[in-house]
């Protein structure tokens, strides 16, 4: 999302325990982010065409990259909402109907009238949900539990927010988002925190035991980026065995924090960067993480931020650079340099047209350029790693086993995939012929639309221009006061305490690539005639069903009777919440 992608939901925790001070989140700076061939279809596979792909207990969901946000469209009662995905938080919200701002935008919502079957009110509607994001945006509300439908997963009794006030910018009409899926930890949930047994959606899916595999994957790389869940994409991850895994960090606790747990973000320690041949010095702020800086790998955020002092060494490596605002670097638009992250394995490179956010309005050739710089952050994280990174990776987050196996994070690199190079050129492999399909018309989503590679580029390859005004002499990079640790202590890593129900046999420590699950999408075979009139066969995934109404009951369910949302006493509770 075009906003901080980690929610502030940890504050209200810090609260609850006396911490004092602010938390680290996902930062997004003050501006905007913004072939010849002739195309037959003459055939398409045995498969139903769907956007959405079973095999047993998984599932698969192209994703469109629409208002800053990956989002797909999931089923919420008798709606269909769509929603962004996030890594950095963990709380699920929609937007309600009464909510003036969805009305003004003429968002799909949430219909607090319609008296959903399946809603079910939480202390009548007395318990108040905010949500709060470090760009100063977000949403207030209350919570209510209702039957989530997500890819082939139904998820009944779900615990959620329905929010009533917000100032996040979620775009316009239908082609608006309506709502955030959290994907981060129990822990850093607020909702967890106040409703009793209320964990978040991915962790109830884990410790149910209904993924075939307490995992998901991402893909935001191409035409079709994806979300698999409880299996990894085939038709990305060609190499199951060349997948890097990594444990996720362990982080202390908040004074008088009342959990064993261990896991807050999807975080893991980041060994070294380097711009070109150049090393960076990344010695975290805090001694109290270890010698590794701590990085976050967050996909609510179009962007990716580090200390000043390191992000300051990356540009000091590439030639004509300057800081033109805060924590904000311009380059040359033609640089060739390349920035590399390693994470205590192989290295993962970032070029030009991963890290440049665009041309500076007025400055021809001169470029505004990621990383961002940021000042320290109490909780240990100096990195926050979104969509420029994990568009280079297919990226795998692990929620672990129970007295088996620790959560993990597999990174898969695309620089050389076959595969994957093929989906950058808007064709994809074919589908392992083992996978069985069906589909479903309540979760189908509409087509994902075609997107670069960059997201901030025009659809011609061109970068985007940047309305700014860069300063006319250097600026001094700033200092800061770094605040005192937020944790009370620092556990070893958890060898074994994973969130998954402890019936899963562990695949991945040891690993055994025969208990992996893998899944792809459907296709459809094509064929396209070059221009020496020569006809190329190949497959490309499957067009969407029809595209679902959103924000509307179907028919079938206007008749249906449940327990009414009392309206007044909802806003009664915003109101409480905006006091």
């Amino acid at each position: 999302m075009t906003r901080a992608a980690r929610a502030l939901a940890v504050v209200a925790l810090v609260a609850a325990a006396s911490v004092d001070g602010a938390l680290h989140a996902g930062r997004i700076p003050d501006f905007p982010l913004a072939s010849g061939r002739s195309l037959s279809l003459v055939a398409s596979s045995s498969q139903s065409p769907s956007s959405l792909h079973r095999r047993g207990q998984t599932g698969i969901d192209k994703l469109q990259f629409a208002q800053g946000s990956y989002n797909l469209i999931v089923k919420v009662g008798q709606v269909n909402l769509r929603v962004g995905i996030d890594t950095g938080s963990s709380d699920s919200w929609v937007v309600a109907s009464s909510s003036a701002e969805a009305q003004e935008a003429k968002l799909p919502t949430y219909p607090l009238d319609f008296h959903s079957p399946s809603l079910v009110v939480v202390d009548n509607n007395e318990t108040a949900f905010a949500v709060s994001y470090a760009d100063t945006t977000g949403g207030q509300g209350f919570i209510a539990r209702e039957t989530f439908v997500l890819e082939n997963f139904t998820i009944s009794n779900q615990a959620f927010g329905l929010v009533q006030h917000m100032n996040v910018s979620f775009g316009q009409g239908q082609d608006g988002v309506s709502g955030v899926l959290g994907f981060g930890f129990p822990r850093l949930s607020s909702i967890a925190q106040t409703v009793e047994d209320a964990p978040p959606i991915m962790e109830r899916l884990a410790q149910e035991g209904q993924l075939q595999y307490p995992l998901f994957g991402v893909n935001l790389a191409a035409e079709t980026p994806t979300l698999s869940l409880g299996a990894i994409d085939s038709d990305v991850v060609n190499n199951v065995p060349a997948v890097e895994w990594h444990d996720v960090v362990s982080f202390g606790h908040f004074a008088k924090e009342n959990t064993s747990s261990v896991h807050l973000h999807w975080a893991l320690q980041l060994s070294s960067v380097d711009v070109d041949t150049t090393s960076i010095d990344i010695t975290p702020t805090y001694a109290q993480v270890g010698k590794r800086s701590l990085a976050l790998l967050d996909v609510g955020t179009d962007g990716f931020f580090g200390p000043y002092s390191a992000v300051g060494q990356i540009f000091d490596a590439i030639q004509d650079s300057r800081i033109v605002a805060d924590g904000t670097w311009a380059i040359p638009c033609d640089t060739t340099a390349q920035m590399h992250f390693n994470f205590g394995g192989k290295r993962f490179s970032l070029g030009p047209e991963d890290y440049l956010i665009g041309e500076a309005q007025g400055n021809e050739g001169i470029c505004l350029s990621w990383p961002v710089a940021t000042p320290p952050s109490p909780d240990g994280i100096d990195w926050a790693l979104g969509a420029p990174f994990l568009r280079t990776v297919y990226t795998v987050l692990s929620y672990g086993i129970v007295g088996k196996e620790p959560p993990l994070i597999g990174l898969y690199s695309l620089a050389n995939n076959t595969a994957a190079h093929d989906v950058i050129q808007g064709l994809t492999s074919t589908t392992s012929t083992t996978t069985t399909t069906t589909t479903s018309s309540t979760t189908s989503s509409s087509a994902a639309t075609p997107n670069p590679v960059r997201a901030d580029a025009s659809t011609d390859g061109s970068l985007t221009v940047i309305p700014t005004t860069l300063p006319n002499s250097l600026l001094e990079t700033p200092t800061f006061t770094t605040p005192p640790y937020l944790f009370t202590n620092v556990p070893k890593p958890a060898t074994t305490s994973g969130y998954g129900t402890s019936t899963y046999a562990p695949a991945l420590r040891p690993f055994n690539i025969t208990r992996i699950p893998i899944v792809a999408l459907p296709v459809s075979t094509i064929v396209t005639t070059d221009t020496s009139g020569h006809e190329v066969t190949t497959t490309i995934p499957v067009p969407s069903a029809p595209p679902v109404v959103l924000g509307r009951p179907s028919a079938a369910s206007r008749g249906a009777s449940a327990p009414a949302v009392p309206l007044a006493l909802a806003l009664g509770v915003v109101l409480c919440a905006l006091r």
